[in-house]
């Protein structure tokens, strides 16, 4: 190989090596719960001391109980999976070669630290539906987030890169989703606990399930946005709609499922896809 055409194979791995970084960043764009903070030199100044004859008065906010008092748990889970997940990026900017990517175990463990799960359990279930929906659609973007690990993990050089960049789209729209749910959960009021065995926590279960299929099922990595919720439909009585002895309790936008409480346990729901 002669001099130019050994410079034109250098810029182009460099440029596969830039593009693949610009990717990997691109998970980083979702801003925590709170929104974008830019950290800058502190400057300290000192104010004489007043007397106590010059304090202004002080007054007090009292806010009225909201469904945001129950969601509290969810939104600051939430703002720990969204740090991890840019911690995550980091590690797998670090480990990006001229044209491949090899993750050492610190970078794997950052990413297997990053667990939407931890956000998961705070959801309660019971929520009127345009709020499960708000809430919903900010945990999916962590999820689908997470999945846009799923190539890098796999060790496939080219699913890699078509899969870090999933993350950016999720990731962009992060902050939104949760000062929209945030704002939604503050102007309704309190929620009513249900039973775990309920209908409505067997539903959000359901959710969950597609939520990691749409995102990780059929050999996915991420990518998936949401703004609504497919239906889901339970009937009255299970149907064997394949005539092979297997039965079905209902399906999700044509998706069939089972789902099965057992106490102490939760609900375990199958989903027939792929």
């Amino acid at each position: 190989m002669d001099g130019a055409a050994g410079n034109v194979v250098r810029q182009r791995r460099s440029a596969v090596r830039r593009e693949v970084a610009a990717i990997a960043l691109a998970v980083l764009a979702g801003a925590s719960c709170g929104g974008v903070t830019t950290s800058g030199p502190t400057t300290t100044r000192t104010h004489p001391p007043t007397s106590s004859s010059a304090s202004l008065p002080t007054t007090t906010t009292t806010r009225s109980p909201s469904a945001l008092d129950d969601l509290n748990a969810f939104f600051t889970a939430a703002a720990g999976v969204d740090a991890k997940l840019k911690a995550a990026a980091v590690a797998v900017n670090r480990e990006i070669g001229p044209n491949k990517i090899v993750l050492d175990q610190s970078a794997r463990d950052a990413i297997n630290a990053a667990n939407p799960d931890e956000a998961k359990v705070t959801i309660p279930a019971g929520m009127p539906p345009t709020l499960e929906r708000s809430v919903l659609v900010a945990y999916n973007d962590l999820v689908s987030r997470r999945s846009a690990f799923n190539g890098v993990l796999r060790n496939d050089e080219t699913e890699s890169m078509n899969c870090l960049r999933n993350g950016a789209a999720p990731a962009a729209q992060f902050a939104a989703d949760v000062r929209a749910s945030r704002g939604l959960a503050a102007s309704l009021p309190p929620l009513t606990p249900v039973a775990p065995d309920s209908r409505a926590a067997e539903e959000l279960a359901i959710r969950f399930a597609w939520i990691s299929e749409v995102n990780n099922g059929c050999a996915s990595c991420g990518g998936m946005v949401i703004k609504e919720l497919v239906p889901i439909t339970i009937y009255d009585v299970p149907v064997e709609p394949f005539g092979d002895g297997r039965t079905f309790e209902g399906d999700l936008d044509g998706v069939y499922f089972n789902a099965t409480y057992v106490a102490g346990q939760g609900w375990s729901v199958q989903l027939l896809a792929c």
